[in-house]
């Protein structure tokens, strides 16, 4: 019996998912060792990492490009409202859990990129954003100076970070 081309996608996807699911799990685990969370427990995580892996199978069906920055706003809002719900943290602190996770996975995704069109430059051109990213977190995490450290000045900082990243990695690299 030959597998349709729906069905083959189908499992390609569920596949896709599922290694995600895993990555993320382990991935947002030690984020929030790092963090000194109460609940480190690969429990929590996994459920976090199955729901928005979930959420991510479901939204994978919809191919019009149009709906995607609106899918992917939308599975930001569910990834920080899924960290604060599931870790109970400040809101501050639920930020830089999904930065750090965010500069994380960017950096993977370059990673990746670097290898697939073999541009082996770009593995230590992406780790410049990625530590300066992490310095950032780092430095917002443990500086007790509410006057700085106020969760607006952590979103913009984040930005100005990789927004200044992108554009160097473009100029650079145009993959």
């Amino acid at each position: 019996m030959a597998l349709t081309p729906l069905i083959t996608m189908i499992i390609i996807k569920l596949a896709i998912t599922l290694v995600f699911i895993f990555l993320n799990a382990i991935l947002l685990r030690e984020i929030v060792t790092i963090f000194k969370v109460k609940d480190t427990s690969m429990g929590t995580a996994t459920a976090i990492a199955v729901w928005i892996g979930g959420l991510l199978f479901i939204f994978s069906f919809i191919s019009e490009i149009k709906y995607i920055g609106w899918i992917s706003a939308l599975l930001l809002f569910f990834f920080i409202y899924f960290i604060k719900w599931y870790y109970d943290e400040p809101w501050k602190e639920t930020i830089l859990i999904w930065e750090m996770w965010m500069s994380i996975l960017i950096y993977l995704a370059l990673f990746m990129i670097a290898f697939a069109t073999n541009h082996i430059p770009l593995l230590l051109w992406a780790l410049i954003p990625l530590a300066a990213n992490v310095a950032f977190i780092l430095f917002m995490k443990f500086y007790k100076n509410e006057l700085i450290t106020h969760i607006l000045s952590v979103i913009i900082g984040f930005l100005v970070i990789n927004v200044v990243s992108y554009f160097l990695l473009k100029a650079f690299f145009p993959i």
